[in-house]
């Protein structure tokens, strides 16, 4: 995991190290000397809250910060950073400097089951309260392509279903054609709609074994074999008690991501309020399935597919943003810099965390 800056630099004659502001320093400035500055003091405030400034002399001010952020995170990423995915890259705009994490085309793509199912052996509940740190990841910046993104492959309907059920499916599609479903909706009915719809609810359960609430979550009035899953409380009781059972580090490292993620004020989603531009974000960290990945990857399919058409994707899953409608002022770029570093340290967890479940490539089925 590195950083980089955005837009590249221009290569100046000469170097220099970073420079002390100067209260004298012009209030008129040119957009460049405007970047420049922005840049400086996001370097000081970096350095000011424990991310050192780096040695040696650099040509541009671009240069001074992406050495300093790449050194802090090549120390922060810890030694699971590959099992997930993303460019941190800073963008200096007019009106705002964000800090992006673009996304990248190569995933890795996790298998929850045997994991899952090997906690759930140990004690009932266990595996489902890790599961659900995963799945709270993705609410803070740590976007993972996982078994609810299934649900775009019928669309926005899932949504309007009673039940996560063929025959639930069948009458919402009658509706949004204008016809008025009959009170049963017969086999032979299902069979003919089957002929012009190809995913069906019965099919993603069947992908999931029967553990609907993996796709639909709170979609739909009612998610059948919906499991008992384990508190924090409960989570925390259990690694207390088992000091030395194999899945101590697994159940411990959810521990310590859950902490972060409830200290989190979300600064890094996409769709955060302060975030006034209507892009839509593509990609993702890694994939996450049940365990045959095939119908997640159909679905990704489709959304990207749909992502792009709009035009207004980017491929990126997570951003800070700073509005500039001045020089930001010293609490603001240590808000910045303090929300970063709390960014990387759930990514490092997560990273660590991820890094016990087997990938669709392994073989070992343990």
């Amino acid at each position: 995991m590195s950083f980089i800056e955005s837009p590249p630099p221009f290569a100046a004659d000469g170097c220099f190290s970073l420079p002390t502001i100067d209260a004298a320093v012009p209030v008129s400035l040119t957009r460049d000397q405007q970047r420049v500055r922005t840049l400086a003091h996001l370097a000081r405030a970096s350095a000011a809250h424990g991310i050192p400034l780096p040695k040696g002399n650099f040509a541009t001010m671009e240069q001074v910060v992406a050495a300093q952020w790449s050194q802090y995170l090549s120390e922060a990423a810890g030694p699971h950073a590959h099992a997930i995915a993303g460019q941190p890259t800073l963008e200096v705009q007019d009106d705002k400097l964000s800090l992006v994490i673009g996304a990248d085309s190569s995933l890795n793509c996790f298998r929850l089951k045997p994991v899952v199912e090997r906690l759930e052996g140990v004690l009932p509940g266990l595996g489902w309260y890790v599961n659900k740190v995963l799945r709270d990841a993705s609410c803070h910046g740590h976007n993972m392509y996982d078994m609810s993104c299934v649900q775009f492959l019928i669309h926005h309907y899932a949504m309007e279903m009673d039940e996560f059920t063929d025959e639930s499916y069948a009458r919402v599609l009658m509706q949004d054609n204008g016809e008025e479903p009959p009170e049963t909706i017969s086999q032979e009915m299902l069979d003919k709609m089957r002929e012009e719809y190809a995913f069906w609810p019965s099919q993603m359960a069947e992908d999931v074994d029967g553990w609907v609430h993996l796709i639909c979550g709170t979609a739909g009035k009612k998610a059948e074999r919906k499991p008992a899953r384990l508190s924090e409380a409960g989570a925390r009781a259990w690694a207390k008690a088992n000091p030395a059972h194999p899945d101590l580090q697994l159940v411990s490292c959810a521990l310590r991501l859950a902490g972060l993620l409830k200290k989190d004020d979300r600064s890094f989603c996409w769709y955060a309020a302060h975030k006034d531009d209507d892009t839509d974000c593509i990609g993702a960290a890694c994939f996450v399935a049940w365990d045959d990945p095939n119908l997640l990857f159909e679905a990704i399919s489709h959304h990207e597919q749909n992502q792009y058409q709009s035009g207004q994707a980017v491929e990126a899953f997570a951003r800070y943003v700073l509005p500039l409608h001045d020089e930001p002022t010293r609490d603001e770029l240590a808000a910045l810099v303090k929300s970063c570093k709390r960014y990387f340290q759930r990514w490092a967890l997560l990273a660590e965390l991820l890094s016990f479940f087997p990938t669709t490539d392994d073989d070992d089925e343990t």
